[in-house]
């Protein structure tokens, strides 16, 4: 009785500590807390898809209305003139803070400057990548609600997997940093699988972006790898694909919802303005993806849905001990928490993943067991944090290596094979 009483009162608080907004402002500070290497790009995006420019605003800003700020960088800019106070006129902030000041349609021109910073942020990368002779795009994307230190350091234990694995090959690492919403308790769950596909459907424009680089400077396209971890999953769920029948919040926004209504009407594969990417070699590892299956399988409610990006490979981590994704009662798809199967329920994953394996749009999907099985009797959950996997050196080794498609050996061992 007790323990089952401190198992629910460790869940409320380890929800509640989801529940916190994270916004992205402090990037413009004087001395930035982690410099860009240089082999590394940083994008940070609002909660609504919306691209933070790389300079212009103020330093060290502090929103006055946090409910402002939740709803957007639009929103902010539009209605705080202390944001646009000294952006110099050759700045993106100033593009962004002209925008808006279209009385008619500042949502519409908003838009347009922001297409303007996506381009900007593709010919950067295209750039370095090109300059410096990388040989592989790399996205790496953290969870919901991560402040920076928590997902600088995400990705510096990521890196160091990767760097340990591919020998010669040299990669352009792209961090992607996206902005949290608070709730109350579970309520944050529900309004990250909500807010974050948004962000993946942006990323699309970068992509969109890339693709015309590439060809102006008469190269091919590089192999792309996205590594994702916990909520990063439905985030690569809607940049590859259309992820509504898996987010009931989104399958009917309301009237005032316009970047949930803009999602609505281009989400699928016909979209110009929004197009699914189409790169040659597409390889995503998420390490403890929260997300339902269906993000990536689509249903026959939602025909024409799940992931549509061609010649895409996914590799899985699996592990029903996850104490994020199974919320101590292994309670992996109770929608109110936010669905987790993708990450820790082996029969979801074989109905609705497994069976994607040599589709028509030449997909490839692979589990690895990332149990502790040389955990003591009385260890009854694993980690949900980024280094918790890393602790089992064998099969990270083998994730990693299956990423790059990096020959290995004896890993059938931990390949999660379906009936």
């Amino acid at each position: 009785m007790y323990i089952k009483i401190l198992n629910i009162t460790f869940l409320i608080l380890w929800l509640s500590g989801c529940s916190h907004n994270v916004h992205f402002f402090d990037q413009y500070n004087e001395e930035p807390k982690y410099p860009t290497t240089n082999n590394t790009v940083k994008l940070y995006i609002d909660a609504f898809g919306s691209l933070y420019p790389d300079m212009g605003y103020p330093k060290k800003f502090i929103p006055s209305d946090d409910e402002k700020i939740s709803q957007g960088l639009f929103t902010q800019t539009e209605k705080d003139q202390r944001i646009c106070a000294s952006a110099p006129p050759t700045s993106d902030a100033y593009l962004l803070c002209e925008s808006v000041k279209d009385t008619d349609k500042p949502l519409t021109q908003w838009r347009k400057a922001q297409k303007i910073l996506w381009n900007k942020a593709a010919a950067n990368i295209t750039k370095t990548y090109l300059k410096n002779s990388h040989t592989d795009l790399v996205f790496l994307i953290h969870g919901f609600n991560n402040y920076e230190s928590e997902g600088h350091s995400a990705f510096t234990a990521i890196k160091a997997e990767v760097e340990d694995i591919i020998g010669t090959r040299k990669p352009l690492y792209v961090e992607v940093y996206w902005d949290g919403f608070k709730g109350k308790f579970t309520g944050a769950w529900r309004k990250a699988q909500a807010s974050g596909p948004l962000v993946g459907f942006k990323l699309r424009q970068l992509f969109q972006g890339l693709d015309e680089q590439y060809h102006k400077h008469k190269q091919s396209l590089p192999p792309v790898q996205m590594i994702t971890h916990s909520s990063g999953a439905f985030i690569v769920g809607a940049l590859l694909g259309d992820p509504i029948s898996a987010q009931p919040d989104l399958q009917d926004p309301p009237e005032d919802a316009s970047e949930y209504k803009l999602f609505h009407k281009n989400r699928g594969a016909g979209s110009t303005d929004y197009p699914i990417p189409d790169f040659p070699s597409i390889r995503v590892g998420f390490i403890a993806a929260a997300t339902a299956t269906n993000t990536y399988s689509g249903d026959k409610e939602y025909p024409s849905t799940g992931l549509l990006a061609k010649n895409t490979t996914m590799i899985f981590t699996m592990n029903y001990r996850d104490i994020g994704l199974s919320k101590l009662f292994r309670i992996h798809n109770f929608s109110s928490f936010g669905a987790t199967g993708a990450g820790a329920d082996r029969e979801l994953y074989c109905r609705d993943l497994d069976t994607l394996n040599n589709n028509d749009i030449a997909t490839e999907v692979y589990a690895f067991d990332f149990r502790d099985h040389d955990a003591p009797f009385y260890k009854t959950y694993d980690g949900h944090g980024v280094e918790s996997y890393f602790l089992l050196k064998e099969q990270t080794d083998l994730f990693m290596k299956k990423i790059f498609d990096l020959e290995y050996q004896d890993g059938e061992k931990y390949i999660d094979f379906c009936p």
